[in-house]
């Protein structure tokens, strides 16, 4: 909610600086509207404390934004491309990521 509302206030977090508005109407705001649910998820998988769970329950969660943000992106093009182009692409990076963040649970707890 605070990445979300500074966006929002105008700082310039969000791609060339524009509001979060702007990014909302614009083929990326699936994306941005799953990170606000994700959030509030990534938060209660943490709690159950068992690493299997986390990494079940943020793969999920990637999958959710992943989804959303495509389906979102197909308004702007046909869903083949927008498959391609806003789900497998980003996949790769997304798990890598996801699993670096479940390996620092435990360092962070």
């Amino acid at each position: 909610m605070a990445y979300f509302t500074q966006g929002v206030l105008g700082l310039p977090i969000f791609a060339n600086g524009n509001l979060a508005v702007a990014h909302l109407i614009s083929p990326t705001g699936g994306y941005l509207l799953a990170f606000v649910p994700s959030a509030y998820f990534s938060g209660l998988i943490v709690k159950l404390g068992s690493m299997r769970k986390s990494v079940l329950g943020f793969f999920i969660i990637l999958v959710g934004i992943l989804i959303t943000g495509t389906f979102w992106l197909s308004i702007f093009c046909d869903f083949k491309t927008a498959f391609y182009n806003g789900f497998i692409s980003f996949l790769p990076g997304a798990v890598i990521k996801t699993l670096l963040a479940v390996m620092l649970l435990p360092v962070l707890e």
